[in-house]
């Protein structure tokens, strides 16, 4: 079968080169698009045909053979454009020498980029009962793939156990991806599944109703994740995450930089494992499984993490967990009404917990940890577990109430964590006190947790002046002589 493009009309010739019909690229579906290879449904069949002969390269019912012709042929041109238009392709896998089967593969061929119509328009469909990836690359530096759905079929294949089986997207050691505005939905296990890439950048990525994680981005280096998506995750193995960040089977470095996007009614929304540099800038966590006791960001053995402007709100337990990590900054964040389906004393705004190893040097600035609702669901603002192996903690110009407990912070250890000019909770605070003139002493209010044990007097000129009657509330600051004009003394308190 042969293809001859006049204008904005393709001819269709059987192999015999008898006509079957004259089609506008409309009616195809085709669109108008720079492609080296438009591949298109007729029928039960996919054709695809080269834009620069107007010749028929493949065509027939196994649509992922059809498209996997595409890709070689550009490949052998040094890279180009495979226009899939819109409608739903069936593909099927096979045995490509990996531990599972794989539909469509891209495997050291540079430059290759795969379009489609748009999400839910073009549609590639895993096959009932086949088994194994839609789409697999290796070492395919510079490929690009855009603007379709991937459809796991989850419901008419198995699960294997194979870790990289049964994914709509799986990557592999690949520099310079484009991964941009794809869809990734029903996949028995993973949506989509990088590892050990780099230099990357995935952008509007929505994976969702997925058996495992929806997104998860395995040894990735110095990539760019702009706002992704990912909800009701976990369909299978029920303590997944919705987008999911792991630096190896070690805590190895992860500078991976992820701006934006929502990620809701996953098991865990976010989760940030055993990797060293990964910073998330106003992500959202919202509303974890409210059948899983979990969380909405959890970072667990990792080192300088960085979450900036994010928001977790109504999480199942808590909203930000912060397990055996050291150096993580969680800065401008909102923490809010979490506790929404747990139980227990973790229903926090950020839970410090130690399983294996040390929680240190962990600053938290500027970050709104509350409850607003009528019947309140989360406890504390902070929750400390095991204060013993938690050590360096700075919470800073923060607002810690209301939330259910007026503790506010569960298993305050003020030996190691430190809380300055923070609304509902502070442990440490200054000011400028004034004795009137004809007095000697003024009562200060420090608005400190508890009574100071550091009370640091600088008064103005060469008066001398102490402090009495400290209290958890109040301390008095006194002078032997009265001044003749006001006394202005400035004042440090610590807990």
């Amino acid at each position: 079968m042969r293809g001859f493009l006049e204008k904005d009309r393709i001819w269709i010739l059987d192999d015999k080169g008898f006509s079957r019909g004259l089609f506008s690229v409309k009616d195809l579906g085709l669109g108008i698009a720079p492609a080296d290879i438009i591949v298109y449904r007729e029928g039960e069949e996919a054709v695809a045909i080269k834009t620069d002969t107007r010749e028929v390269i493949a065509h027939g019912t196994d649509h992922a053979e059809v498209i996997q012709k595409a890709i070689d042929y550009v490949a052998s041109k040094g890279g180009g454009t495979i226009h899939i238009t819109k409608g739903t392709y069936i593909i099927t896998t096979k045995d490509i020498g990996l531990p599972y089967k794989v539909g469509i593969h891209i495997i050291e061929k540079a430059g290759i980029r795969i379009v489609g119509d748009g999400e839910g328009n073009t549609v590639l469909k895993l096959a009932d009962g086949v088994g194994g990836t839609v789409i697999y690359y290796k070492n395919a530096h510079w490929l690009e793939i855009r603007d379709l759905t991937i459809d796991g079929n989850k419901d008419n294949n198995t699960d294997s156990g194979i870790d990289g089986d049964l994914a709509g997207i799986k990557g592999h050691t690949t520099y310079f991806a484009k991964i941009v505005n794809v869809e990734l939905r029903n996949c028995v296990r993973q949506g989509f599944y990088p590892t050990n890439c780099s230099w990357s950048h995935y952008e509007n990525i929505y994976a969702h109703h997925n058996g495992y994680e929806g997104i998860v981005l395995d040894s990735e280096d110095l990539s760019t994740v702009i706002n992704l998506k990912t909800g009701t995750n976990g369909l299978i193995d029920t303590s997944r995450a919705g987008l999911y960040i792991v630096g190896g089977a070690t805590r190895e470095p992860s500078y991976v930089t992820v701006v934006g996007g929502i990620h809701y009614n996953n098991p865990i929304n976010v989760k940030i494992y055993n990797a060293i540099g990964v910073e998330l800038y106003g992500v959202k966590a919202y509303y974890s499984r409210k059948d899983i006791d979990l969380d909405g960001i959890w970072v667990q053995n990792s080192k300088d993490v960085k979450l900036i402007s994010c928001e977790a709100v109504g999480n199942a337990r808590g909203g930000i967990l912060v397990v055996d990590s050291e150096n993580v900054h969680i800065i401008g964040c909102l923490s809010r009404n979490n506790g929404q389906y747990g139980s227990g004393v973790d229903r926090a705004g950020i839970i410090l917990t130690y399983l294996y190893g040390n929680v240190r040097n962990i600053y938290i600035s500027d970050c709104q940890l509350y409850d607003d609702q009528d019947t309140k669901t989360q406890l504390f603002a902070i929750r400390v577990n095991d204060p013993a192996h938690i050590d360096n903690v700075v919470v800073e110009r923060s607002v810690m109430e209301p939330n259910a407990d007026s503790r506010l912070v569960y298993e305050l250890d003020l030996t190691k964590m430190k809380i300055i000019r923070c609304r509902g909770l502070t442990t440490s605070n200054s000011g400028v006190a004034t004795i009137p003139a004809g007095s000697t002493r003024v009562t200060v209010s420090h608005g400190l947790v508890k009574a100071p044990r550091i009370i640091l007097l600088t008064p103005a000129g060469n008066a001398r002046v102490w402090y009495e009657n400290v209290t958890d509330t109040s301390f008095d600051i006194v002078t032997d002589t009265a001044p003749s004009t006001d006394l202005d003394v400035t004042w440090y308190a610590e807990v």
